[in-house]
């Protein structure tokens, strides 16, 4: 089976690839979004981003207000995972369109992207499957999670296959996480994407050894699409968090 993985270098990835590795699931290929600085002060602050010692970053974080956090996209290597690494500006494209069809993918796996456009949905045999850091179909679109804890609701991950829609796709696989006192958001987002990355890997192996998996209809009329939190709602999240 010929499974590749689309990612914008989001910590999820190497969650996913870790649990992929540790379950002897082969990835033929990985597809990087990565668009190219617009000017030069662009340029220097990405090339400082990149070149800082993390131990600097997360001084800097903390200094600032922010949870360290082990940035590994830049000390670990794609290559260790796939032979066939390519570099997009979009996932949409021509181009990245032309190098997927050169992948021959079976299924596609999303490691923190953009919304797939109908050109890249079709091309995967199986289809294009994503971890949704939230309980479908309840919570579909952004910052589910704070959503959720904004509203006394269980956090979670979603495996779905991706449709046309936002988050309306069968669902494949889902897991709450327990929120613990101390646990910040941060904390919860890193747990989620372990997760993501275990059920992934379930799911995955599923299909694999039996060509099929179970799917739960996702009805798009038991949730909403949720957008992004406001300043005074984030806060408010912030708030019972600390009072956990």
């Amino acid at each position: 089976m010929n499974i590749v993985i689309l990612t914008s270098k989001n910590k999820i990835v190497f969650d996913i690839l870790n649990q992929f590795s540790k379950n002897n699931i082969h990835i033929k290929g990985i597809v990087i979004e990565e668009q190219p600085p617009a000017n030069n002060i662009d340029f220097l602050k990405a090339f400082v981003r990149r070149n800082t010692p993390i131990f600097i970053t997360n001084i800097i974080r903390k200094v600032r207000g922010y949870d360290t956090v082990m940035i590994t996209e830049f000390s670990k290597n794609y290559y260790a995972f796939s032979d066939d690494v390519h570099i997009v500006e979009n996932f949409n494209s021509s181009k990245s369109e032309e190098v997927l069809k050169t992948l021959n993918p079976d299924l596609i796996i999303l490691a923190g992207s953009r919304i797939i456009s109908s050109n890249i949905i079709d091309i995967p045999t199986i289809g294009i499957l994503n971890a949704h850091p939230g309980i479908l179909p309840k919570y579909r679109g952004v910052n589910v999670m704070l959503w959720s804890i904004y509203n006394n609701d269980p956090i979670g991950v979603t495996i779905h296959f991706i449709d046309k829609g936002i988050d309306t796709g069968p669902i494949c696989k889902q897991k709450e996480i327990p929120i613990s006192k101390g646990d910040t958001i941060s904390i919860l987002r890193d747990k989620g994407n372990y997760v993501s990355g275990q059920l992934m890997a379930e799911v995955v192996k599923s299909y694999i050894e039996k060509r099929e998996t179970t799917l739960i209809e996702n009805k798009e009329e038991a949730g909403k699409q949720l957008y992004k939190m406001d300043r005074k709602a984030h806060l408010a999240t912030i708030k019972k968090l600390e009072n956990w």
